[in-house]
């Protein structure tokens, strides 16, 4: 999904608990679109940039390429290298994973 979301190799997001974002200019242009159950992307809605991502309605990450300025953190991990472009080559020593790393969030079941 992030490749193609993205228009990239792959997608850049910081987790964080809902409770500690917010937005604090251009909410009033934010749309959401719902990939899932419970689960989406938000987007900006005049130039179609992809924003962040949402659980049960609260924003969970935000993609980093959207940050103006440095955002205080370096990568820790990569997830879905188990799916990523074949031409795609990982050229650091961070853990990868196939898919969610254990004990971590995973987005909501379809199956209700």
């Amino acid at each position: 999904m992030c490749r193609r979301q993205h228009g990239a190799a792959f997608a850049t997001y910081a987790q964080f608990n809902p409770g500690d974002f917010k937005w604090i200019s251009g909410e009033d242009v934010v749309k959401v679109f719902e990939t899932q159950a419970d689960a989406g992307w938000c987007f900006c809605s005049e130039c179609g940039s992809s924003l962040a991502g949402t659980d049960k309605g609260k924003i969970t990450a935000i993609t980093l390429g959207s940050v103006e300025g440095d955002p205080g953190i370096k990568p820790e991990l990569h997830i879905f290298a188990g799916s990523k472009a074949e031409w795609d080559v990982i050229n650091d020593d961070l853990p990868q994973f196939d898919e969610w790393p254990p004990d971590t969030w995973k987005p909501p079941s379809r199956a209700r």
